[in-house]
């Protein structure tokens, strides 16, 4: 088992501090095309349930611009060839507090 890095908390951490109330959202990010941060957010016990096994998003949320249209010649999201689904395993070694928060 990996040991945690200061900045990273553990899934057992992170279910505690769930379970007491210390956390109630979680955010699963993918990194899009243009280098903004992308995914979902999750009320944390739903995280802890089943979040934390696998979640989907669309391709079409990693290759749009600030308006939220699909630049031309992306092929993964295209309309014209169909958009796909992105399955998303969170790794429970990443799992890393707000610092702001």
């Amino acid at each position: 088992m990996t040991q945690a890095t200061p900045h990273v908390m553990t899934f057992e951490s992170l279910k505690t501090q769930t379970a007491a109330g210390e956390i109630d959202t979680v955010l699963v990010c993918v990194i899009d095309m243009q280098g903004r941060l992308m995914g979902k957010r999750f009320h944390a016990q739903a995280f802890v349930d089943s979040g934390h096994a696998e979640t989907h998003c669309c391709t079409y949320l990693l290759a749009t611009d600030l308006e939220m249209a699909t630049p031309e010649g992306y092929a993964a999201t295209s309309w014209a060839k169909r958009l796909w689904g992105l399955r998303d395993a969170p790794r429970p070694d990443h799992i890393a507090p707000d610092p702001v928060a």
